[in-house]
């Protein structure tokens, strides 16, 4: 039964205006509706430290000169409360669930601590919360995570431990605290996920990440699920330990320029990799075109002369072998460079067609023995390199 806290049992109300709004059952303290102007401090059971006062209260006992306790209950729950600055400290292992479902919170903070009993932020609500600073840093959450349709503005995780699922889904971050490094290839207040390690499920199913975001010496010991985040500005997983199956199947927004730019080619590898023993070819050769274009930035940045312009025909004759329309008109680009090359009318389909067969002889190519040669030569090889190309492009998305 839900029943409010009498004036009469709290330990110098003056601090707390808000207490009408705060309820209790058998199991749960309930804060509602509250606007807490002062820094909170939630630690131990579910003790509540606002305005320098811890917020006491004994049912049992009316008389105020008998000492108070803070209310012992085994989950605590907010709804609809906005927060100035929030701080969770060690919970201890009586708690059960601790709950904070809508509102709005200026600056979460859970630093060095142990968390022992399941922490849900917005559990499965429609409507968004809005976090402007979250910081979690050297602690371990013992039981399920939770960070759903949250909106947070500055993000930063750093020495966690996450010893079961942790679930970041339907949430955006719109930016994080790392610094510019260009060696690293980090740009001011990308997202970076550090030294953590996820030994459940880490989910970020429909996340959105409006900046780079780098998992750095992350260990992800379960599966992984990123289907449908979005992914605005690229991906680094190159320092990640990955134990099981990862899923990015309809990712979006990781194919536009930008965030090509700043994904690497280990990342891409490790994309394609996933799909491949997913059993999807169609994304595991899209992305493993995104991981030769890396490579041919690569080898041409680092002065590598021949695998550059090995990288540079493979781009530009078939985007990867994933573009047979552009590798048909190559081919068709041949036969009209040969006829003219061998003085043949270039307006005769015939001429062209003729020579845009790998299968013809070389008395067909009929001038001066010496121009033959090279020019023959140089239309079976492009040839050859093309057909492969097409057939290759067209066969990508059926081959098993």
């Amino acid at each position: 039964m839900i029943k409010e806290i009498k004036q009469e049992h709290i330990k110098d109300i003056e601090s707390f205006p808000w207490y009408k709004d705060v309820f209790i059952d058998n199991t749960t303290i309930t804060y509602k509706n509250i606007n807490f102007s002062e820094k909170i401090i939630l630690f131990s059971a579910n003790h509540i430290r606002y305005n320098n006062q811890l917020f006491q209260y004994n049912d049992k006992a009316p008389n105020l000169q008998i000492k108070n306790l803070p209310i012992q209950k085994k989950n605590i729950h907010f709804e609809n409360c906005t927060f100035s600055k929030l701080t969770i400290q060690d919970i201890s292992k009586d708690m059960e669930k601790i709950n904070i479902i809508g509102g709005k919170i200026g600056e979460l903070n859970i630093i060095n601590s142990t968390i022992n009993s399941k922490f849900y932020i917005n559990r499965q609500n429609e409507k968004e919360i809005i976090i402007d600073i979250l910081k979690v840093k050297d602690s371990i959450f013992q039981e399920n995570f939770k960070l759903y349709n949250a909106r947070v503005n500055s993000i930063s995780i750093e020495d966690t431990d996450f010893e079961k699922y942790a679930d970041f889904c339907m949430s955006k971050f719109i930016k994080g605290t790392l610094l510019e490094n260009k060696e690293e290839k980090i740009s001011k207040n990308d997202i970076g996920f550090k030294y953590i390690k996820f030994k459940g499920s880490a989910l970020f199913g429909g996340t959105e990440f409006h900046k780079k975001i780098i998992f750095k010496f992350v260990t992800f010991e379960d599966f992984v699920h990123l289907r449908k985040s979005k992914i605005y500005e690229g991906l680094d997983l190159d320092d990640s330990n990955i134990k099981d199956e990862m899923n990015f199947f309809d990712i979006k927004k990781l194919d536009k320029p930008k965030a090509q730019k700043n994904t690497s080619q280990e990342t891409f590898r490790i994309i394609k990799f996933n799909f491949q023993k997913m059993g999807n070819t169609i994304e595991a050769n899209k992305y493993h075109s995104f991981e030769l274009a890396k490579r041919k930035d690569n080898v041409c940045s680092n002065y590598k002369v021949l695998d550059c312009l090995t990288s540079f025909f493979h781009k530009y004759s078939s985007v990867y072998s994933t573009n047979w329309l552009l590798a048909l008109m190559w081919i068709i680009v041949v036969g009209v460079l040969t006829t003219l090359f061998l003085d043949k009318d270039v307006c005769d389909i015939n001429n062209i067609a003729h020579y845009m067969t790998i299968f013809n002889r070389f008395d067909s190519f009929e001038v001066d023995e010496s121009i033959n040669y090279i020019v023959f030569i140089f239309n079976k090889i492009l040839l050859g390199y093309l057909y492969y190309q097409f057939l290759t492009a067209i066969r990508k998305d059926t081959r098993k």
